[in-house]
């Protein structure tokens, strides 16, 4: 009787670990992607998950190229072997299936989702000779308590974010 407990305990618990959804507070990209559309488009895509079994959270749908100011929404770089690349056009924004309210995506605690920054570059047409990728520099988020619903604007360090990169597309 006492090895058919163990076992089931056993059993029960590693059901519970396989099935009920993994919740942490970690940050880490889960995927990268860069895809030569044409001569002068390349779509690059980001992966990451987000979600706290402690607090709800929300994080921005928007992403735009960095600036001097940090913003309220996912920045990033384009990248030509290391160096910064600052030409042609891009658009960006952040995808997932957490639901949106006030434009931002929100995450309930004990919930995770996986968001997807998705960007598309266009190069000048006479441009040759670049190996560009796509660089997160920065990655906020908030923190909200609920036992009294206070507010932790977060982001992620430079450490996490240095995961955070494409490969290299040839133009």
């Amino acid at each position: 009787m006492k090895f058919l407990r163990q076992n089931l305990t056993t059993a029960l618990f590693l059901a519970a670990f396989i099935f009920i959804p993994q919740v942490s507070s970690a940050y880490l990209t889960t995927s990268q992607t860069a895809t030569r559309l044409n001569d002068t488009t390349i779509l690059y895509t980001v992966s990451y998950s987000l979600g706290s079994g402690v607090y709800d959270m929300r994080a921005p749908i928007g992403a735009t190229e960095s600036s001097a100011e940090l913003s309220a929404y996912v920045e990033y770089v384009f990248l030509d072997d290391g160096v910064e690349y600052t030409e042609g056009e891009s658009a960006a924004l952040v995808l997932s299936a957490a639901s949106i309210t006030d434009a931002e995506y929100i995450i309930d605690r004990g919930d995770g989702y996986i968001f997807t920054l998705v960007s598309l570059l266009t190069v000048p047409a006479d441009s040759s000779d670049l190996d560009l990728s796509l660089q997160v520099t920065s990655l906020p988020f908030t923190l909200i308590s609920p036992a009294d619903n206070t507010e932790n604007p977060n982001r992620l360090n430079d450490s996490e974010l240095q995961y955070y990169v494409t490969p290299a597309v040839k133009i």
